[in-house]
């Protein structure tokens, strides 16, 4: 018996052993002095000027039907795979409750500055030769809704991710302005993961670049179900925005912290001070910013993700 009880243990772990998932490999972490020309924020000119409805790749820069089907992208998030269309031109695409917040957020943040992707939302697209194992629920006889398209651009090579407590722009307006637009977007998705540093071969620059905004116009945190924090017009509504001023600094409600018990002990829950004490001229600075923007040119930023009339 005591054999026995032996051999069930020992084909237990094994079970536990084989069936773990793989380790997924840890990007790159840049450390401030990792880079030699790095560039987060541009001067974005006439704000007035600014077409929010294309963004930044232009009304020329459109993806053009038909499209054909490349290969799925692996992860566990929002079904991704990758497609080109007539031009040749190549393109991630990304379907579900991320696509609509990521490309208005994406609209908003290349408006004063910031780098942002060539995205677009196509209400409707068909994809020759579509094949997805995850999202299958997005499509229909090849055929997507609400899908978001950008742009996968030649000569970009990705040399790792910036780090929000460590990088080359800490303590800059740059940075101190970036983290005031994720309060405003109440973008509280904040891994460094999503943070790729990418080197343009056409200027030898390093870009410090943003990705995964999907979690942006919601509520200022993850909740007990994190899908309910994202696509929730109404709990970005009700969310709070500023909670603290002082002379000297001012304290944002986002990123808040999660009412996920099980997102007490995970790095997310770290990432409230991103919204805290942020220096009151370096708000000044983006809030001047943001005041040239029109209110069509805002509304276009949400025409352009898909948002329906009465959000």
């Amino acid at each position: 018996m005591r054999g026995l009880s032996r051999l069930v243990v020992v084909a237990a772990a094994f079970l536990l052993v084989g069936t773990a998932p793989a380790q997924k490999t840890k990007p790159n972490m840049m450390e401030p002095g990792a880079t030699r020309h790095a560039v987060m924020w541009s001067d974005p000119g006439a704000l007035a000027e600014k077409d929010l409805f294309h963004g930044p790749g232009g009304k020329e820069g459109m993806p053009e039907p038909p499209f054909t089907f490349e290969e799925e992208m692996p992860g566990k998030g929002t079904p991704r795979f990758v497609a080109h269309d007539e031009t040749g031109k190549k393109w991630v695409v990304g379907v579900g409750q991320d696509a609509r917040p990521e490309v208005a957020a994406s609209r908003l943040l290349w408006a004063v500055g910031y780098l942002a992707d060539e995205d677009y939302v196509l209400w409707k697209a068909n994809v020759v030769g579509l094949k997805l194992k995850s999202g299958k629920k997005y499509m229909k006889r090849g055929s997507l809704s609400d899908a978001r398209f950008a742009r996968k651009v030649d000569g970009r090579t990705q040399l790792g991710v910036w780090q929000w407590r460590r990088n080359a722009f800490t303590g800059t307006r740059e940075l101190n302005g970036l983290r005031v637009m994720m309060a405003l977007l109440n973008c509280w998705d904040l891994k460094d993961e999503n943070n790729p540093v990418v080197r343009d071969a056409s200027t030898g620059n390093e870009q410090f670049r943003l990705s995964g905004l999907g979690g942006s116009f919601g509520k200022a945190g993850p909740g007990l179900f994190r899908g309910r924090a994202k696509q929730d017009m109404k709990g970005f509504e009700r969310s709070g925005f500023i909670t603290k001023r002082t002379d000297a600094t001012v304290d944002f409600a986002t990123p808040s912290r999660s009412y996920n018990p099980f997102a007490l002990f995970s790095r997310k829950s770290g990432t409230t001070w991103i919204g805290r004490g942020i220096p009151r001229k370096d708000v000044k600075w983006i809030a001047g910013m943001l005041n040239q923007l029109s209110h069509k040119q805002i509304e276009d930023a949400f025409w352009a993700a898909g948002y329906p009339v009465n959000e």
